[in-house]
């Protein structure tokens, strides 16, 4: 069957603060409540299979490259950065080898309107061709197995690339050639590809697959006493385990490396604490998990026209996102405020005059009275007592 035609097709336009009560010894001191959340972001850093193309486009003829795009995920594995390959789903902008920034997006982002049954099945269509034509080896030397399409891998990647231009960007490809040159393969695989597509029906299609990720803490930073361990910190994210990287302990103060998270509301949840091993001390909360293929990734802009190509996920890969979360200490102080006033014996009020105080702390903490100090002061004079690891 012959695919559709471009008019048959709709393309794209395209401080809180708070105070903890430490009893009599104790100050008040802020905290911050702030959430710190993760993200999949990646960076363009060059191009794998592909090769030039031409063809007819609403505004025009183009002669592309139809190339698959490398993408690096910015909080790799330490040693191993995760590396995929994706498509352009954005023909008329451009980018730079290099640009970083990209940012994981809903497929709404794409689409003028979302309710639109004609535009979100483009978007299907997409991740139909993905899930049925990965073209080549991919850059982690993971092969995979293609039946279907005709000659090398760069005659494949054309093809691929040339078909989501056609759904999302309006593009026919004219290149044309004797069966079996690099410009004939390319064209057939592109038959091929817009031929089979047109068999499939709605139902059959592929469905954005639900986020792959959430992970936050929150607190993100808390000021709490010298020698008092800061927290709790929850941690929320759609895995059940996350690695903890730096002074994290649990609630009795034993150092812990990872945290198992507790089924909550659809997603998993835990806390941790921090010790003081500097000032602040920053714990790191990172999570292996799988980006799947279709996700689609932009740079957020202010100004349209400063954007550049939106791209997406051709293979499922596995990345590793990053929070962090910190705690500073600092002494608790208390003031002290003495109501002042002169008597006679009879007990009648007299003008203010020239007196020194003497002022004795005790600690009745355990119900028994401990003298801690005594400080002499004038009248007009108030104290301000340090506590260091809880003592005076």
């Amino acid at each position: 069957m012959k695919p559709r035609s471009v008019s048959e097709r709709t393309p794209f336009s395209v401080a809180l603060r708070f105070a903890v009560l430490l009893a009599l010894l104790a100050a008040m001191l802020p905290l911050q409540a702030m959430i710190a959340e993760a993200s999949s972001t990646v960076t363009f850093t060059g191009t794998a299979a592909g090769a030039p193309v031409v063809g007819n486009t609403p505004l025009g003829q183009r002669s592309p490259g139809a190339r698959e795009f490398v993408l690096s995920f910015d909080d790799p594995e330490p040693g191993d950065p995760p590396q995929a390959i994706g498509f352009c789903v954005d023909l008329f902008t451009e980018v730079s080898v290099g640009t970083g920034g990209y940012e994981e997006q809903p497929w709404s982002d794409l689409v003028d309107d979302p309710d639109d049954p004609d535009q979100v099945r483009v978007l299907r269509q997409v991740l139909w061709i993905l899930d049925g034509y990965i073209p080549s080896t991919d850059i982690n030397g993971v092969s995979h197995t293609e039946v279907t399409l005709v000659g090398d891998d760069d005659e494949r990647a054309a093809a691929v690339q040339a078909a989501i231009w056609h759904l999302t960007d309006g593009f026919d490809l004219t290149t044309d050639g004797a069966p079996g040159t690099r410009d004939g393969n390319i064209k057939e695989n592109y038959d091929l590809i817009l031929a089979a597509l047109v068999l499939i029906t709605d139902d059959a299609l592929p469905v954005e697959s639900p986020p792959d990720l959430s992970l936050s803490v929150t607190p993100s930073e808390l000021t709490v006493a010298t020698g008092s361990l800061a927290g709790p910190y929850t941690v929320t994210a759609s895995v059940s385990q996350v690695s903890l990287n730096g002074p994290a302990v649990d609630a009795d103060g034993t150092a812990i490396t990872s945290l198992a998270l507790a089924p909550n509301n659809g997603s998993f949840q835990g806390e941790f604490y921090i010790e003081q091993n500097d000032d602040p001390s920053e714990v790191e909360i990172s999570a292996d998990v799988t980006v799947p293929r279709g996700r689609l990734f932009e740079v957020p802009v202010d100004d349209p026209g400063d954007r550049v190509q939106r791209l997406i996920l051709a293979e499922e890969t596995t990345a590793r996102s990053t929070v962090k979360a910190e705690a500073s200490f600092e002494p608790s102080t208390i003031e002290v405020s003495i109501d002042k006033k002169w008597e006679d014996i009879g007990g009648n009020e007299l003008a203010e005059g020239d007196a020194e105080f003497e002022l004795t702390l005790v600690d009745v903490t355990d119900g028994e009275e401990e003298e801690l100090r005594t400080d002499t002061i004038d009248w007009d004079e108030s104290l301000t007592y340090d506590l260091e690891d809880g003592v005076i």
